[in-house]
C-alpha cells in the first residue's frame, strides 16, 4: 500500500515539474508592462528642426529597435533631397528645439566612407551600444540625429528620436 502511495506522489511531482517547465520556458523577457524586450525606434529629420532653422528640401528618417536590457540600438538612416552628399552624421543628447547642453553620443555612424556613387539620397545601417545615461536620455525623448553637407557643415537636418513602447 505504501509503495502505491509513493508511486502516486512521484507521478504527481513529475507532472507538476513538467508543467512548471513548460510554463516557464514559454515566458519571454519583458519590461514589466507585458511588452517584449525590444522597442521600435523612430524619428524624422528636417531643416526646420535645426537650431537655427536651415532652409532645405532635405529630410531623413531613422528607424530601428532599442533593447533596454543591452542598451543596443540598431538603426537605418535614410535621407533624400539633401544639398549634397552627406559628409557627417551623428547622434546627440538634447531636448527638441534647443542647442543648450547638447552633448554628442559619439560618432554613431561615420559618413565619410560613403562611396562616390552616393548622392543627395541614400541610406546607412548601423548599431550602437548606449551608456546607461544615454539610454535614459533616449527613453525621455532627449536624443536626436543630425546630418551635415558641404553646404551646411554645422548640420542641414535634425530629427528627434523616439522609442515606442
Amino acid at each position: 500500500m505504501k509503495t502505491i502511495q509513493f508511486i502516486k506522489k512521484i507521478m504527481l511531482f513529475s507532472a507538476l515539474a513538467f508543467c512548471s517547465t513548460l510554463i516557464l520556458s514559454s515566458c519571454t523577457k519583458s519590461d514589466g508592462n507585458g511588452s517584449s524586450a525590444s522597442f521600435n525606434l523612430s524619428g524624422t529629420a528636417t531643416g526646420g528642426q535645426m537650431v537655427p532653422k536651415v532652409t532645405t528640401n532635405g529630410s531623413a528618417t531613422i528607424s530601428g529597435t532599442y533593447d533596454p536590457y543591452s542598451n543596443v540600438i540598431t538603426y537605418t538612416v535614410a535621407w533624400s533631397n539633401m544639398t549634397g552628399t552627406p559628409n557627417s552624421g551623428a547622434l546627440y543628447i538634447g531636448t527638441p528645439g534647443s542647442n543648450n547642453n547638447v552633448t554628442g553620443v559619439g560618432q554613431a555612424w561615420i559618413m565619410s566612407p560613403i562611396t562616390p556613387s552616393s548622392s543627395t539620397s541614400g541610406s546607412y545601417i548601423g548599431w550602437l551600444t548606449l551608456s546607461n545615461d544615454q539610454a535614459t536620455q533616449l527613453s525621455a525623448g532627449n536624443m536626436f540625429f543630425m546630418m551635415g553637407t558641404v553646404a551646411n557643415p554645422n548640420g542641414e537636418i535634425r530629427g528627434q528620436m523616439f522609442i515606442n513602447r
